[in-house]
């Protein structure tokens, strides 16, 4: 049998292809008579109630997570958007191995995340997303994933959602990326939210000790000076390696810390994106900045917006 869109032969066997509603390569409905039609439907009515009666979070609690495995095993290729094609990989392959371990030694935890990260890549998501979503999974069934003294971890911000990779460095713990929470007095660079996702958001000094997510705070300049003397007071070790090739060429993030050229708002427009990181104090006007080859302490105007990097302490 060929797809009559795409013509793409379906090459499954029959019991197989008797629970395709829709081509698996481009989307568009297949024709079957009228009693496979009915019952693809009947499993899918009750797909799209579980999800409806369970939306959220708490489609991940452990009793709908068994509900909705039950109903996805029935079916082959239900959705043909994107984002609900994610909602099913998360379901299928991780909660219920997360919940059978999350009591579990961190050896045991560590083997099967890392198992669960492998299962998402093999349908097809790529090895920083895997990361993100069993972060995200874990954070909701109460898995802790643990933080060793050499790899990086993650942190999820429930106000909303947002993943962001940590390090730990010293006795602290770091955000490994710019804060995007948004609040007032906060601004995307060039206005533009494509700069939100790469560089964060800019703060004002009063909205970024607001900013924080509970639990974390601003550094204070004895602490940005602690983690710089820690990492060998080099520029290159907090650079990102993404801009070595241009713009910070010395940059091995050896840190695991990737700072990025954020640039900075000076109360009226926006400056250095691509150039320097200016990321805030716990002291007002104070800030670290990151430059070409150098790093330092520096000073700013009342009125400027900078980078945020959470801290904590271990």
């Amino acid at each position: 049998m060929n797809c009559p869109s795409c013509n793409q032969e379906l090459d499954f066997p029959e019991e197989v292809l008797k629970k395709f509603t829709s081509c698996p390569f481009c989307g568009v409905a297949l024709q079957k008579d009228g009693s496979e039609n009915k019952k693809s439907e009947t499993i899918e009515d009750e797909l799209a109630k579980i999800v409806s009666d369970f939306g959220g979070l708490e489609i991940f609690s452990e009793e709908n997570a068994l509900r909705l495995t039950k109903a996805l095993n029935l079916l082959v290729a239900p959705f043909d958007v994107i984002r609900d094609k994610l909602l099913v990989a998360c379901i299928r392959h991780v909660p219920q191995r997360l919940y059978s371990i999350k009591d579990a030694s961190s050896k045991e935890r560590k083997t099967e995340i890392e198992s669960c990260m492998d299962d998402l890549r093999t349908i097809g998501q790529e090895e920083s997303s895997a990361r993100d979503i069993v972060a995200l999974l874990a954070s909701v069934i109460g898995c802790a994933i643990d933080i060793d003294d050499n790899d990086e971890n993650y942190f999820i911000d429930l106000r909303d959602n947002n993943v962001y990779k940590i390090v730990k460095i010293g006795n602290k713990i770091w955000f490994a990326e710019n804060l995007r929470y948004r609040c007032d007095d906060s601004w995307v660079y060039n206005n533009d939210l494509a700069n939100e996702v790469k560089f964060g958001r800019l703060y004002s000094w009063n909205s970024a000790n607001a900013a924080c997510p509970k639990g974390w705070r601003l550094p204070t300049k004895e602490e940005w000076e602690d983690m710089y003397a820690k990492i060998g007071a080099s520029p290159y070790a907090l650079q990102s390696t993404e801009y070595s090739s241009w713009q910070w060429p010395g940059a091995n993030n050896c840190s695991n810390f990737s700072a990025v050229p954020s640039g900075l708002y000076n109360g009226g427009e926006f400056i250095a994106i691509n150039q320097e990181a200016c990321l805030g104090c716990a002291t007002k006007r104070d800030v670290w900045l990151i430059g070409f080859d150098w790093a330092k302490l520096g000073r700013i105007e009342n009125g400027y917006g900078f980078s945020i990097r959470c801290v904590k302490d271990v």
